[in-house]
């Protein structure tokens, strides 16, 4: 049995035999936390114990793994979940607010709260663990809020994400996203009113579960393979919304000065050595007259042998008016590529992981069609997953204002 807790500014982790009337300890995981920081312990179906715990000093979230049978005091080294992705805005990426979920195969879920504390950053989020041991870049749930619950269906298909709608208090909302990709839709209140601090099981569901918060509580249910329905409606006097929604409805590398059509192409490949190029167009919808405040283009690393990179390229406004099946490196006129860099994530390209682009630059109104491009500086080219690939086709992400 592992017990895990904060001590002034140590991680501590207590251990105990069966049958469990002593501990032993402790090993300590971590020595420089803040004295506000938090834990939290959970089992993965692969034999090993995780703890995820806040680092408000170094401005990062701490992740560590024991594998069960072996000395109680072997840990392997912190992975700094998502640090990539951290970025050196407001107080950084780590704040004092952890819940987990795990799924069957040993993904791990975890609803953080970051410390950026600015608009058009990131407020509730979400960290995924695969299986590899690999995190992905940090999943924006919402640009407000705090105290965030996960909640795993996976025979729906689905990752909740619960949480307060403001610092303080406020209506206990949540946003969905799919497993995968993961890119979260429209808020939806759950319980409505002056409330704080939801909680619900770690545990995964399926068709029913509760979620209390301040006192009041509301049952969940999703008969499967139908839609999630709850026993709260939204407050009194809450206009009807539309949800924002945004399709990526074409894709195409192009090879400069090659004739060839690759529309089909399950991947979009970017080098610099020969020079190639991913166009992608997207349409934007529902913002029923509000601006966009956030735009994102997901994408994938594809898997195949060459997938791999050391640069995950850079985006670029684009123009519109070209086709899927016959652009080519040819084409003339070719598609304007703003000389601007929107984004250009840091770190490597890994097989299989997700890149986040941000692209609000390139999305000048509300309701509308907008291109972008992907160019690189490394003659190690990337491929993403296109359209046409079976798994981890490119999708936007947009949010906007109330």
């Amino acid at each position: 049995m592992q017990y895990d807790g904060e001590s002034g500014a140590n991680v501590d982790v207590l251990y105990s035999d069966p049958p469990y009337s002593a501990f032993a300890g402790p090993v300590v995981l971590a020595n420089d936390i803040a004295a506000d920081d938090i834990t939290a312990v959970t089992a993965l179906p692969d034999g090993t114990v995780g703890i995820l715990w806040s680092n408000q000093n170094t401005q990062r979230f701490g992740f560590r793994i024991h594998a069960d049978g072996t000395d109680p005091a072997a840990w392997l080294p912190d992975e700094s979940p998502a640090s990539e992705s951290a970025l050196h805005v407001g107080q950084g990426l780590a704040d004092d607010h952890l819940h987990l979920a795990v799924a069957a195969d040993a993904t791990l879920y975890a609803a953080v709260k970051t410390s950026y504390d600015t608009a058009g950053f990131p407020q509730v989020a979400l960290l995924v663990r695969r299986p590899t041991g690999r995190w992905d870049d940090l999943y924006e749930v919402d640009g407000t809020g705090t105290r965030g619950v996960v909640l795993l269906n996976e025979a729906a298909g689905i990752v909740r994400v619960v949480y307060t709608s403001a610092t303080g208090s406020g209506n206990i909302v949540y946003r969905d996203s799919p497993l995968g990709p993961i890119g979260f839709g429209a808020a939806h209140t759950l319980i409505a009113g002056n409330l704080n601090n939801a909680t619900s099981t770690k545990m995964t569901w399926a068709d029913e579960l509760v979620v209390v918060a301040s006192g009041k509580g509301v049952r969940i249910t999703r008969p499967l393979g139908g839609s999630t329905t709850t026993t709260t409606v939204p407050p009194a006097g809450t206009p009807p919304s539309t949800s924002p929604a945004a399709a990526v409805e074409a894709d195409v590398s192009v090879v400069a000065g090659s004739g060839t059509a690759f529309g089909g192409s399950p991947t979009l490949d970017v080098d610099n050595s020969p020079v190639k190029h991913a166009f992608l167009r997207f349409t934007v919808s529902g913002t029923a007259g509000r601006p966009v405040t956030r735009a994102v283009l997901r994408l994938q690393v594809a898997t195949t042998s060459s997938a791999d990179s050391d640069a995950k390229g850079r985006a670029h406004r684009a123009a519109c008016g070209w086709t899927e099946s016959t652009l080519t490196g040819t084409t003339q006129p070719q598609p304007a590529i703003d000389a601007a860099v929107l984004d250009a994530p840091a770190g490597a390209a890994v097989p299989g992981s997700v890149v986040d682009f941000d692209v609000i630059g390139a999305v000048t109104g509300g309701d509308g069609t907008y291109c972008v491009t992907l160019d690189t500086g490394s003659s190690n080219g990337v491929q993403y997953d296109s359209r046409e690939a079976a798994t981890g086709r490119p999708t936007v992400v947009v949010t906007v204002a109330p």
